[in-house]
């Protein structure tokens, strides 16, 4: 894959670049394109930093600052694609893939970060693990593991799995991985009787490869007011279940 080259401003020069400087250029972009700016569109302009930097000061998703910019993401991210956007997909699964910082790339970790909605990509491709091998990375699952749980539902993980397992033996009322809201985040588990969203982190202290994503995905729990806790086996879920009760407060491990 060669390398990408775009502004030509210093990092040093973005030192403290905000997410209202971000909002403020892409209206201006916008304003100057006449439709909504893609990342690389961004990439390209004086007035931005990398992509990088970018997405650091981003609490959510770029269709989400669109529509803080006041632009309608919609024309970009869904819809038919030509064959002519064939190279353009490929070229953003294969940034997204070298931002997550895993060996392989789910639609949820492109959903995240990718600039087209993931269903255009599998669409388009026929499937996404096609999409991912026009591409040259591995379809993977994002914990490397994926299995399929009580009812069908597919897990990313071993550790999903008995959590799933506690929950479902247990009579306990649960989603999988629903939507943390209209930003392209999604949660592990969701338990809708006691309002109590869970994550699972299977990783040992300071070995979860995509650390800093997972520390935003926490403060988006933070900041839309949803009660979370994050726990490492079913051991750690069943004592905050049990010896807790509606005094839950989210608990990074």
């Amino acid at each position: 894959m060669g390398e990408f080259h775009g502004n030509q401003h210093t990092e040093t020069e973005y030192e403290g670049y905000t997410h209202e400087e971000l909002v403020a250029s892409l209206q201006m972009l916008a304003e100057e394109m006449g439709q909504p700016p893609t990342t690389r569109d961004a990439q390209a302009d004086d007035r931005f930093p990398c992509l990088e930097r970018m997405y650091s000061v981003i609490d959510s998703s770029w269709s989400e600052v669109l529509r803080e910019a006041g632009v309608t993401p919609d024309g970009m991210q869904v819809g038919e694609y030509g064959e002519a956007e064939r190279d353009a997909m490929v070229v953003d699964v294969q940034s997204v893939h070298e931002r997550v910082s895993t060996d392989h790339l789910t639609m949820r970790q492109y959903d995240e970060y990718g600039e087209y909605a993931s269903s255009s990509v599998k669409k388009h491709f026929g499937s996404w693990r096609e999409a991912c091998e026009a591409s040259g990375i591995s379809p993977g699952e994002r914990h490397g593991t994926s299995t399929m749980g009580p009812g069908g539902a597919r897990l990313d993980s071993r550790h999903e799995l008995a959590v799933a397992m506690y929950l479902h033996q247990n009579g306990i009322e649960y989603e999988v991985h629903p939507p943390l809201g209209e930003n392209n985040w999604y949660g592990d588990f969701y338990l809708a009787d006691r309002d109590l969203w869970v994550e699972v982190n299977g990783y040992a202290s300071g070995e979860r490869p995509n650390a800093e994503q997972f520390e935003r995905k926490l403060a988006l729990y933070d900041r839309t007011g949803k009660e979370c806790v994050v726990v490492r086996s079913v051991e750690e879920l069943e004592q905050t279940l049990g010896g807790r009760g509606d005094a839950l407060t989210r608990q990074v491990q």
